[in-house]
């Protein structure tokens, strides 16, 4: 067994029989069967389950938590769903963010890797936990929100998991698009923040350089200036000396 360094937490041995009981396919099946709802452990193939070799606790902290990844197919169709499970020790108040965070690293990752995705697979979170009081903290996001009146708090987790949804789809959608679609959907967002209705669609409010564009879609500054070129030549934008008027419409049919 590795020597820990100074400052580094030695090696927990819950968190390793974990790891080499979840890691081995019958016993990641078993944990899915009893944890899940029967409808949708039903709908599963274990056949096809994997283990996957991912991790997204952060590695200051993997010494102290672990986390599995599984992937299985449902019966019938190549869709695969994924499982994150979670080992936790100890009650930890805010553990419901972090699991929404290890979600969002998942889906982001699986984008990434598969371009030609059409939608986001489901995933299933699911904490493992062990002592003699059992879990105490929140078991939803809801419940990690400030103490305010429940009508308070429904109005404001909508528009939160709102605020999450738009910047997921965003991400996603910078993650596939090609370089034309994604200086469309920087022009959109910027339209949609700041801008005003105009007779040639809408005014943006805001001078933006080539090097705002840049940074905005996370091109290069050339590449920005060709393609807004190609833009204004076909009509997309229309530019009144240092203003810059965009046509939503058109836009929208470059990024979907």
């Amino acid at each position: 067994m590795p020597i820990p360094t100074r400052g580094e937490a030695s090696p927990q041995p819950h968190d390793a029989l974990f790891q080499w009981t979840f890691s081995q396919r019958r016993h990641a099946a078993g944990l899915l069967k009893a944890a899940l709802p029967s409808p949708v452990a039903g709908a599963m193939d274990f056949r096809t389950l994997r283990v996957k070799r991912t991790s997204f606790v952060s590695p200051a902290l993997r010494r102290r938590h672990s986390d599995l990844v599984v992937s299985v197919r449902l019966r019938g169709r190549r869709d695969h769903v994924y499982a994150l499970i979670e080992h936790q020790r100890r009650v930890q108040r805010l553990m419901m963010l972090r699991k929404n965070s290890y979600m969002a690293q998942l889906w982001e990752r699986l984008v990434r890797d598969n371009p030609a995705l059409r939608g986001i697979p489901p995933i299933f979170p699911l904490l493992v936990h062990h002592s003699k009081a059992g879990w105490t903290a929140a078991t939803t996001f809801q419940e990690i929100v400030s103490d305010l009146p429940p009508q308070i708090i429904q109005v404001m987790t909508r528009g939160t998991l709102d605020y999450f949804s738009r910047t997921f789809v965003r991400t996603v959608k910078l993650l596939t698009l090609d370089l034309r679609g994604k200086l469309a959907l920087g022009l959109l967002d910027v339209a949609e923040g700041f801008g005003v209705v105009d007779a040639d669609g809408r005014l943006l409010k805001v001078r933006l350089t080539h090097e705002d564009l840049a940074e905005l879609t996370g091109v290069s500054r050339a590449r920005v200036t060709k393609t807004l070129r190609e833009f204004e030549e076909a009509g997309y934008v229309v530019r009144r000396g240092r203003d810059l008027v965009v046509n939503g419409k058109l836009l929208r049919e470059l990024c979907g």
